[in-house]
């Protein structure tokens, strides 16, 4: 009888010390994960340079940085329109607005495409929230 009793004390002994192991596992996975993430992020934004914005200049930055990556080398010129990119305090945006003549394609280099771009960048962190791009129309150069 004194054997069973201690028999029991084992199991429930050792359930218990395996609990605790995989509730030891648990913590230990949400803890790399977290870290993880959040390395990510710190690198992410240390390489990319953007933690706040402070002004309409550095938004205007990332939106440019934001159409070179849509048009890349088909930019031909691109004019920041000064007059209605402002500052929605309310939201904590900057809404950019650039002129942006691309061509089409490489196989016609001559006709070009006008474009309003809009920007959304958010005050904080720097990023675009918001890409937009808007065909004017199209005309010949040459």
């Amino acid at each position: 009888m004194a054997n069973d009793k201690k028999q029991k004390q084992d199991t429930t002994a050792s359930t218990s010390t395996l609990r605790n192991r995989r509730g030891l596992w648990v913590m230990l996975g949400i803890l790399v994960i977290s870290l993880s993430m959040m390395s990510t992020f710190v690198i992410y934004a240390l390489h990319t340079g953007k933690f706040d914005v402070h002004d309409i200049g550095e938004a205007s930055y990332t939106c440019e940085e934001a159409i070179a990556r849509k048009f890349g080398k088909r930019i031909v010129v691109m004019h920041y329109d000064g007059l209605s990119s402002h500052y929605k305090p309310d939201t904590g945006d900057y809404i950019v607005f650039y002129r942006v003549d691309a061509r089409m394609d490489d196989k016609n280099p001559l006709e070009i495409s006008d474009y309003l771009v809009k920007c959304v960048v958010r005050e904080t962190f720097g990023f675009v929230l918001g890409f937009d791009a808007f065909k004017l129309g199209s005309h010949y150069s040459g």
